[in-house]
């Protein structure tokens, strides 16, 4: 790391066209990522909810393929690893929509309001801004 950039070496000898390459790499990447997200969301994640009056118990870093993130009904917050390839205010934006979930563990007008009041007015910007992002 090299202030706000992530370096990853990547082995000189491989042809980087080669699918075990590309496999290699990715191994690399996704473990990258998750010793930066081990370091970086938990510190993040707390300050978003001292900020905006959230509690929650824990937080989980995962590389699934399918979401974000998701919010138990335990109060369990689990994030994507791939959160770090998003500018940074989608990935707090991702964190306190996850956040918001403590409070309202559906999708209703009530989620969306607190959704809106914490993220500045800004949710449904961000919220189709997120859709040009894939995970992975």
């Amino acid at each position: 790391r090299k202030g706000d950039k992530l370096y990853i070496t990547f082995p000189g000898t491989d042809n980087p066209l080669t699918d075990s390459a590309h496999k290699l790499f990715r191994v690399i990447f996704e473990y990258t990522l998750k010793q930066e997200a081990h370091k970086i969301f938990p510190v993040i994640l707390k300050e978003e909810a001292e900020k905006h009056g959230f509690s929650y118990n824990s937080v989980r870093i995962s590389s699934a393929h399918s979401r974000w993130g998701s919010c138990s009904s335990g109060n369990n917050i689990n994030l994507n690893i791939y959160l770090l390839t998003l500018p940074e205010h989608l990935m707090r934006y991702v964190m306190l929509h996850e956040l918001c979930h403590t409070e309202h563990m559906d999708h209703s007008k009530h989620f969306y309001a607190r959704l809106d009041q914490v993220s500045g007015g800004k949710s449904d910007e961000y919220r189709k801004e997120l859709k040009a992002y894939t995970i992975g």
